[in-house]
């Protein structure tokens, strides 16, 4: 739960906390980078890919072997 947020503008975002952030996408490798809340919440070496299993959009936090963690899907 911790993971939620919502995007709030381009390359912006607010998270759980209530604090604000800024992001940005690599549409080529589907990474995404945070600031904030987010960029501290998971440990070093974790990345974080956008997908969209089932056509939901969905952001994927993955530890250093690429396993997925935790994710964050858009709720409609």
């Amino acid at each position: 739960m911790l993971l939620n947020f919502t995007v709030t503008g381009p390359s912006r975002y607010t998270a759980s906390d209530g604090t604000a952030g800024t992001f940005t996408f690599d549409p080529a490798s589907k990474a995404i980078r945070f600031t904030g809340f987010l960029a501290n919440s998971m440990p070093e070496g974790f990345t974080t890919i956008y997908y969209e299993p089932h056509g939901t959009p969905t952001v994927s936090f993955r530890g250093p072997g690429g396993s997925e963690a935790s994710f964050c899907e858009r709720t409609r």
